[in-house]
């Protein structure tokens, strides 16, 4: 039986759920937030199945930081001029949707999303969190658990969310962060495409999506023909074939072809979740809150390209989480996002 201490990620590693690149980038997966594409954290475990050994070693139960969130440094993503708390709230309240880029094992960058999440939807008068944890197919469950029809614990039971990001991840990193969104008056919105049907997408194209029959076609988006993501997919190639080639040669012809069918996978889920934050919108939210990976919304990342072609005219702002100390921008995070924040520490550190 699989090792249920392993995160989800690991645990469908192992049963061979994905695509050779994804099994070569997990480690980044699991240290950057998305750093290659989310195929490991939002693909949920599925318990009970015969498998191998685990690729990874258990990693320690998710520990909720207990620090201040408000005190963290917040930069401008241009200037890198320093920026109160209230300046940001002010600021992501006054627009029509935040894009928060996480790190999935940042427990300070977990802290920070809560405390942003309930600040911003109280000072809008209400709002939605959307998230990419959640998929689109599993929102009766969520509305239940806002409607008091289930408890907390029974949601991430039937959405299989308990270790999402790692062991006690849900109830210490995620679920934080939708009691935010409750407690001030908030909906939550669960924003991704089923696994099932990202999969689909790789395996067979956006020709096989597009035939699904209603309703189930309305569980997933296929990438609009506007947006131009060549430059998302050559970052895409910059990263994957680093964990590919070992000699620091670049990726031949079919290295990149199989690259292709992954990226389907990729803008699958950028698609799906840049439509869900533009449906709420459309619903009449007055702010949409969408926690994602980093790498599908840092530097014009495609769920925001996505965002931005669904709903012209949207004020977009968005917020990428880095691990670092002091109120200086690095060189590299120019431009990764209107706002950084520095979470300051490792996982570790944060425990």
């Amino acid at each position: 039986m699989m090792d249920t201490s392993l995160p989800a990620v690991v645990r469908r590693l192992a049963l061979g759920r994905f695509p050779l690149a994804i099994i070569l980038a997990a480690g980044t997966v699991l240290g950057t937030g998305c750093a290659t594409t989310t195929g490991g954290p939002s693909a949920k475990a599925e318990a009970g199945t015969e498998t191998a050994a685990p690729m990874f070693p258990p990693r320690p139960p998710a520990v909720a930081w207990t620090g201040e969130p408000r005190d963290l440094p917040i930069l401008d993503g241009s200037t890198g001029e320093p920026m109160s708390w209230t300046e940001l709230v002010a600021r992501a309240s006054s627009v029509d949707a935040v894009v928060i880029g996480e790190l999935h094992d940042d427990a300070v960058g977990h802290a920070f999303q809560a405390a942003i999440t309930g600040d911003t939807i109280a000072a809008a008068g209400g709002g939605t969190v959307a998230l990419e944890m959640l998929e689109r197919d599993e929102q009766t469950v969520v509305d239940d658990w806002l409607d008091g029809i289930i408890d907390a614990e029974r949601m991430a039971e039937l959405t299989d969310s308990e270790s999402w990001a790692g062991p006690d991840s849900w109830v210490n990193w995620y679920q934080p962060i939708l009691d935010a969104a409750r407690r001030n008056g908030g909906r939550v919105v669960a924003a991704n495409a089923p696994r099932r049907y990202v999969r689909l997408a790789r395996t067979e194209g956006f020709d096989r999506l597009e035939g699904l029959p209603s309703p189930r076609r309305g569980f997933v988006e296929i990438p609009l023909e506007t947006v131009d993501d060549e430059p998302y997919f050559d970052r895409f190639v910059d990263v994957m074939s680093g964990h590919m080639t070992q000699d620091g040669a670049g990726p031949d012809e079919a290295a990149i072809a199989r690259m292709r069918n992954t990226f389907r996978s990729q803008r699958t889920w950028d698609a799906t979740m840049g439509d869900s934050v533009a449906r709420a919108l459309g619903r009449g939210a007055p702010v949409v809150l969408l926690m994602v990976g980093q790498f599908h919304s840092d530097f014009d990342g495609a769920t925001v390209l996505e965002l931005r072609a669904r709903r012209p005219g949207a004020r977009i702002l968005t917020i990428s989480m880095q691990r670092r100390t002091g109120g200086e921008l690095a060189d590299e995070d120019r431009g990764r996002a209107d706002i950084v924040v520095h979470t300051g520490m490792s996982t570790d550190e944060a425990r």
